[in-house]
């Protein structure tokens, strides 16, 4: 298992406002956490909430921009008899969380 990401960033009122707007309440986190394993790239993307559509919503950042993304859900499930889906976004970079 790979290491997990260790960036975050602060999210501001602007943020918390348009994370409020999608989610109906006040979005009660300060700052978001990278979702993905430790990676080259200075994308990070860190899980917010499940949203209806088989989509999430997820902060995504890169140098001094951040945003609020929709993203659909990864659609990969692990083998076996009761597979579990991937908790990431589609196309994400890495391996399947």
């Amino acid at each position: 298992m790979k290491p997990h990401c260790t960036a975050s960033t602060p999210l501001t009122l602007q943020l918390r406002a348009t994370i409020s707007r999608h989610l109906g309440d006040p979005a009660p986190d300060l700052v978001a956490h990278c979702s993905l394993d430790e990676h080259a790239e200075d994308h990070h993307f860190a899980a917010f909430d499940a949203l209806d559509r088989n989509q999430a919503l997820w902060i995504r950042w890169h140098s001094t921009e951040t945003a609020v993304a929709e993203l659909p859900d990864c659609p990969s499930r692990g083998p076996g008899p009761d597979p579990k889906a991937c908790a990431l976004f589609a196309d994400h970079p890495g391996p399947h969380a």
